[in-house]
């Protein structure tokens, strides 16, 4: 399709392909992993897709296709293949307000879990001199390393970036763990606020009822209120209990910073 909402088509034998791959991945309990599985063991050759949010709030049938969803996440496994090496560059960027100097980096892919899940790269850097902040300003104006330029070398120090990050992602992985508990503490008590309010209401209202029908259907939003309570609970605790941060690397690189105009005309 050309248009912001678009038309997946997969015969049954490339969907019985992708559900074998899907059934080996790590599980997660959002929608969008219930959807994709029963799709996939579906009849319907057809999905409606889309990559853009407007779209998706106006069209509540099409399949918002973000990086955490499974088909991109199996086609990202895929292009990334089992085993292979990370992908490497050599950028040149023109900065005044960074130093001059060559500069090793990696970028790692962060899954972050727990009750707000999302998807995010994080960028280390060999030098002090550069901050976080500083490299993602440069990824921003860095080109490519070109062929009329001297040849910037590939070798990264992978074990030391390796290093600086899991250092990185251990206090942010503890960081996340505490956050998603809190969140979760404060979400339950609110939860169970309004559920004792629900429930006095409902049973003040069963104790009123001189009808049995009615009576019956308030006994019966009596139990849905509860079981709806019990749910929402434990999925907060099992959110607790998967608050984790799921890193891999998936490039490494070395970025040559000069000052502006440095490099015209090579």
């Amino acid at each position: 399709g050309e248009t912001a909402g678009k038309t997946l088509r997969l015969s049954q034998a490339a969907r019985d392909l992708l559900l074998r791959e899907f059934n080996t991945m790590d599980r997660q309990d959002g929608a969008d992993y219930r959807d994709w599985e029963r799709w996939l063991k579906g009849e319907d050759a057809r999905l409606r897709v889309t990559f853009e949010s407007d779209h998706a709030s106006r069209h509540r049938d099409a399949t918002f296709l973000t990086p955490l969803h499974p088909l991109v996440r199996q086609a990202a496994r895929r292009l990334a293949g089992e085993g292979e090496a990370k992908a490497r560059t050599a950028l040149v960027a023109e900065s005044p307000q960074v130093p001059s100097g060559r500069f090793g980096f990696a970028i790692y892919r962060w899954m972050v879990r727990g009750i707000r899940e999302d998807l995010e790269l994080r960028s280390v850097v060999e030098s002090d001199a550069l901050t976080s902040t500083q490299m993602d300003h440069l990824f921003q104006v860095a080109r490519s390393a070109g062929p009329g330029r001297k040849a910037v070398p590939l070798h990264v120090d992978g074990a030391g970036l390796d290093e600086i990050h899991h250092q990185q992602w251990v206090a942010a992985r503890r960081e996340q763990q505490r956050r998603t508990e809190t969140l979760s503490r404060h979400r339950t008590e609110s939860l169970t606020v309004s559920h004792r309010a629900r429930v006095a209401a409902l049973e003040e209202q069963i104790a009123d009822a001189t009808e049995a029908k009615i009576l019956r259907m308030r006994e019966a939003q009596l139990a849905n209120a509860s079981a709806d309570y019990e749910e929402r609970r434990r999925n907060l605790e099992a959110a607790t209990g998967r608050a984790d941060i799921v890193a891999d690397a998936v490039a490494y690189g070395v970025i040559d910073v000069v000052e502006g105009g440095a490099h015209a005309g090579e």
